[in-house]
């Protein structure tokens, strides 16, 4: 009998936290699952490592390629895989050893579309760490109380982050995962996450909230999460195109809060990237353009929270210097 869930993992260069992660899924107390690893033309011992786990252990599935990125990693690894559901795991984070179990219990009870759970972020070297789950009450949402997690997607009714974007936290129909996945255009590379989360959830007929935070999320310094690219801008755009035609026009304002709010999050970054204010200008007015205006123009904020008001008045009106002049204060206080 095939196992009910399957967990995919890219790997890629991840030999120095590889093992804790594939043994954090060996260790769950609930014991029929697949895990399928997805070497990425990895350059190190990964491969290696996946080979020598797989060799121990049937669950265990592994896919070597050439590097393409998580996203096709994922892709494929879905594509491969042989659950009914499916949940991703980074390589370098880990699961609580009684997710799965917890999250079989939501299927066995409920037979969700899909479940969206929370995590813990944590840093090795500070000790640090911080709780997230979905700002939303735990229950099964179906028929008439769908509205509900199709009002907090991407952000809630007022400008909050409710239900975080990534594709970890969150489990599946391995049918329906693939269907939005594919849907996804290949420009778009970053953002990807929200463009397969967003469509799906919003069309699921059942959706089950969980408060158990059983993700671990390992915050290292060169993950991308914490990384600054040039093209950043251009798949800010990409993605809200694409949202924009994937969702009906009740998700447009959120789309043009998303914008906003990350545009202000990707100059708060250049500021801490570029040496001079005039190179900091130079990449600021890459959104005096056009195709971000439409966005930017008849974009509201409903938040109540004032600080968040003032981001969202500075980044949809430009303001570029006061943006600068904001971040530079923070830093001397923080200092």
């Amino acid at each position: 009998m095939a196992a009910k869930i399957s967990i995919i993992t890219p790997v890629y260069n991840s030999e120095k936290y590889l093992k804790d992660c594939i043994n954090s899924v060996l260790n769950q107390s609930f014991t029929d699952f697949e895990l399928v690893l997805v070497n990425d033309g990895s350059t190190d011992q990964s491969g290696v490592i996946c080979d020598a786990f797989a060799k121990k252990d049937k669950r265990i599935k592994v896919i070597h390629k050439e590097n393409e990125g998580p996203t096709n990693a994922r892709k494929q690894g879905a594509r491969e895989s042989i659950g009914e559901y499916i949940t991703f795991l980074d390589s370098d984070d880990l699961l609580k050893h009684d997710l799965l179990e917890k999250l079989m219990g939501y299927i066995s009870e409920h037979n969700p579309d899909a479940i969206i759970f929370g995590y813990e972020r944590f840093d090795e070297e500070s000790k640090a760490k911080e709780i997230v789950f979905p700002l939303m009450k735990e229950a099964l949402y179906s028929e008439g109380k769908l509205k509900e997690i199709k009002d907090n997607l991407i952000y809630s009714n007022k400008d909050i982050l409710t239900i975080h974007y990534g594709i970890c936290g969150k489990v599946f129909r391995r049918e329906d995962y693939i269907k939005y996945q594919d849907k996804v255009i290949k420009e778009l590379y970053k953002g990807e996450d929200l463009a397969v989360n967003a469509p799906l959830i919003a069309n699921c007929k059942s959706v089950y909230i969980s408060h158990f935070c059983g993700y671990l999320y390992r915050d290292t310094p060169g993950s991308i999460m914490n990384s600054f690219k040039d093209d950043e801008p251009k798949q800010m755009l990409i993605l809200a195109d694409y949202l924009s035609e994937a969702l009906d026009e009740n998700y447009r304002r959120k789309i043009g809060v998303y914008v906003v709010t990350h545009i202000f999050d990707y100059l708060d970054r250049a500021i801490l990237n570029v040496k001079s204010y005039s190179d900091y200008i130079k990449i600021a007015k890459v959104f005096s353009t056009k195709e971000f205006n439409k966005y930017l123009k008849s974009t509201k904020s409903h938040t109540s929270d004032i600080k968040d008001r003032i981001v969202f008045f500075l980044a949809k009106y430009r303001l570029y210097f006061l943006i600068w002049v904001l971040r530079k204060v923070v830093k001397r206080r923080e200092g």
